[in-house]
């Protein structure tokens, strides 16, 4: 995803905006398939411009497809760390994959399915769960201090789109370009690549953080990690998390719902 500014100053009216993309799809690409870049468009609407599609068709698609990896960032330009291969505090190598048994298709980081705690990672960290063992092995928690620089490798299926919450992230070794630690992008969400991807990021943000694939059905589906990021911090300090009197209202009204809506 990106954010871009324009400038309306076109006559009032409804105008297209066209975002094809590269995009899964399975084998053979079904018919008028929902990412065809004849499909993907939006109407940039003027205030009192009728409540209408543009009366024109949309335009044919014209300039230089958008790298990823020859974005640039303005500030604070270079990846943390070293500028080599592990030069950071911690690494960890992810690689995914997908899974199918005998009732459900799932998939794996390193093996394990992501399966959302009863009780939230939040609230498991101040109860005093700091360390790995304290969390269940299918929350895939992995514990980072803070100030760590953190190195992640993602391998598995290409045009994955990983999404780190809590974080921006520099994107070292992207699913374009070359290896870039000098003034690689800094994003929140990247895809995956044939040959892996490698980000990093400071910890300076104590908290609970998921890293996940950006499509719902396979965060559903288990393909996620999450970063227990200076949990002593969060129970104490500076960086603690205090919770308001309202906090104990929220699981009795969970447990009010239906089932289905759990």
């Amino acid at each position: 995803r990106y954010s871009v500014v324009v400038e309306a100053n076109q006559a009032v009216d409804n105008y297209w905006i066209r975002a094809p993309m590269t995009a899964r799809t399975p084998n053979p690409v079904p018919t008028n398939w929902a990412t065809d870049s004849n499909n993907v468009n939006a109407v940039l609407h003027y205030v009192g411009a009728a409540n209408s599609e543009p009366t024109l068709t949309p335009p044919a698609l014209t300039g230089t497809n958008l790298d990823e990896s020859l974005l640039v960032p303005l500030t604070n330009t270079a990846a943390p760390g070293q500028a080599v291969a592990g030069g950071a505090d911690k690494v960890f190598n992810l690689a995914f994959a997908t899974a199918t048994d005998t009732t459900s298709h799932h998939w794996l980081v390193n093996g394990v399915q992501y399966i959302s705690p009863t009780v939230p990672t939040l609230l498991q960290i101040l109860s005093g769960s700091t360390t790995a063992g304290d969390f269940a092995p299918n929350e895939n928690t992995l514990i980072i201090n803070k100030g760590d620089v953190v190195e992640i490798n993602i391998t598995g299926p290409p045009q994955h789109p990983w999404h780190l919450h809590g974080h921006t992230f520099s994107v070292v070794k992207g699913a374009t370009g070359s290896v870039n630690y000098v003034n690689p992008p800094r994003r929140d969400v990247t895809p995956s690549g044939n040959g892996g991807i490698t980000i990093r990021f400071t910890a300076d943000n104590p908290g609970p953080w998921i890293l996940h694939c950006h499509i719902d059905l396979h965060l559903d589906a288990g393909l996620a990690v999450v970063f227990a990021e200076a949990p002593e911090d969060v129970i104490a300090g500076s960086d603690s998390v205090d919770p308001e009197d309202s906090w104990d209202d929220l699981c009795p009204i969970y447990n009010a719902l239906p089932l289905a809506d759990q």
